[in-house]
C-alpha cells in the first residue's frame, strides 16, 4: 500500500484495480493513496467496529466481515477478499515501521497502526488516531486527543504514552532516524536531543493523560497537525521488551492498525490479516493482503496473468506502458498517485 519513497512525485502510478481494492479495504476519512469521494470521515464505521470486533474473530456468514459489515451482493465471499501485490526483490528493506526507517520499509508496512491525522483527497487535515486537536493559549502546546478504546492486538490499550515513547525514540541519537530532518525547527529541543546535548526526556512531547498527546513547538507553527500525517506510533511495551524491530517477527508483532502480521518470509512472502481488535477509523473489508517478492521487471506479466492485483508505474517498461495506453480498459484505469 505505502511506498517507501516519500518525496512528492507524480511517478508513482498504478492500475485502478489496486485502488478500488485498497479503498474497499480501508474506508477512511482520508486516503494514504489515491482517494475517491467515498473517503469521508467515518465516525459511524468506527462506532460499529467498536461493538462488533469483540464479538468474534470469524464472520457470521460468508458475506460478513469480522467487523459485522455485510459485503455487497456482487462481492466475493469474505474469505476470498484477498489483495495481492508485488514486493521488489531488489529493494533495501529492514522494517515495517515508518518510525524505525522511512526509506527502508518492507511491503505492506504502516498497517500495524494509524497516524494521528489523515489528509483527504483535497489535502484537508481530518481525524485518524486522534479525533480532535487544538493549540493552547501559548500558541506552542498542541494537544491531540486520541480516539477512546483503541487497543493493540495483544489487548494492551493504545495510549498517549505510546506516542511519547515513539517520539523520544525518533529523536534518540542512537536511533539515527533517516527522517529526523522532518521535525528540525519544529518540536521543542528536537535538534538538541538528536545531537546528544539533552536527554530524550527533555523533548517537547508529553502525555498529561492516557488519551492526550502533547507536542510543544519551538515557535508558533500552524502546520503541525498536517505533519502528523506521518505521526505513526510504536507500542511502548513492545519497544522496551523487544526493541524497535518487534514487528519483523509474528511472535512479537503487535498491531493497533487494521491488519496484523501473519506470515513473514523475507525475500518470499509477507501476509497480513484483518485485525479483529481494531477499533480505528478504517476497518478493512479485505480479509488478507499478500506481498509476493518478484523481480520488478516481471510485475506487469504477473499482473496480466492475474497473479497480482496491481502494478506500479516504476515497474512498467516502455513497451508495457505503450500497451497500457493503447488498451481502452487499462488506459481508463491508469492513474497517477498524488504523492505526499
Amino acid at each position: 500500500m505505502n511506498r517507501s519513497n516519500l518525496h512528492t512525485k507524480w511517478s508513482l502510478v498504478a492500475l485502478l484495480l489496486v485502488f478500488s481494492l485498497l479503498l474497499a479495504a480501508c474506508p477512511a476519512p482520508a486516503a494514504v493513496g489515491p482517494a475517491t469521494d467515498d473517503t469521508t470521515a467515518s465516525t459511524e464505521s468506527s462506532d460499529s467496529s467498536d461493538s462488533s470486533a469483540d464479538e468474534s474473530a470469524a464472520p457470521a456468514d460468508a458475506m460478513t466481515t469480522i467487523f459485522g459489515e455485510t459485503l455487497p451482493e456482487d462481492a466475493a465471499p469474505y474469505d476470498e477478499q484477498v489483495y495481492r501485490t508485488a514486493c521488489s526483490t531488489t529493494a533495501n528493506q529492514t522494517t515495517f515501521d515508518f518510525q524505525v526507517s522511512v526509506y527502508s520499509r518492507y511491503c505492506l508496512g504502516d498497517v500495524f497502526n494509524d497516524p494521528l491525522i489523515e489528509l483527504d483527497k483535497d489535502f484537508n487535515v481530518v481525524p485518524a488516531a486522534a479525533e480532535s486537536w487544538e493549540v493552547g493559549d501559548d500558541g506552542l502546546t498542541w494537544s491531540f486527543h486520541l480516539r477512546p478504546d483503541q487497543v493493540w492486538s495483544d489487548g494492551t490499550p493504545l495510549t498517549a504514552n505510546d506516542y511519547v515513547a515513539t517520539f523520544q525514540y525518533l529523536a534518540d541519537p542512537e536511533h539515527a532516524w533517516d527522517f529526523a530532518w522532518f521535525y528540525n525547527g519544529v518540536i521543542q529541543n528536537w535538534e538538541e536531543v538528536i545531537a546528544g546535548e539533552l536527554p530524550k526526556e527533555e523533548l517537547g512531547v508529553a502525555a498529561p493523560d492516557d488519551l492526550t498527546f502533547q507536542i510543544v513547538t519551538q515557535q508558533p507553527f500552524p502546520p503541525l497537525p498536517g505533519m502528523m500525517k506521518f505521526g505513526w506510533t510504536l507500542q511502548k511495551k513492545a519497544l522496551e521488551e523487544h526493541g524497535p524491530y518487534y514487528n519483523s517477527d509474528p511472535a512479537t508483532s503487535v498491531s493497533s492498525g487494521p491488519y496484523m502480521l501473519d506470515t513473514f518470509e523475507p525475500g518470499k512472502l509477507i501476509t497480513v490479516v484483518a485485525n479483529p481488535s481494531y477499533k480505528g477509523y478504517r476497518p478493512p473489508r479485505i480479509q488478507r493482503m499478500e506481498a509476493i517478492y518478484m523481480d520488478p521487471g516481471t510485475e506487469f506479466s504477473a499482473f496480466q496473468k492475474g497473479e497480482i492485483d496491481a502494478v506500479g508505474y516504476e515497474s512498467l517498461s516502455p513497451a508495457d506502458l505503450e500497451l497500457v495506453l493503447n488498451d481502452p480498459v487499462l488506459k481508463e484505469n491508469y492513474l497517477r498517485h498524488f504523492g505526499d
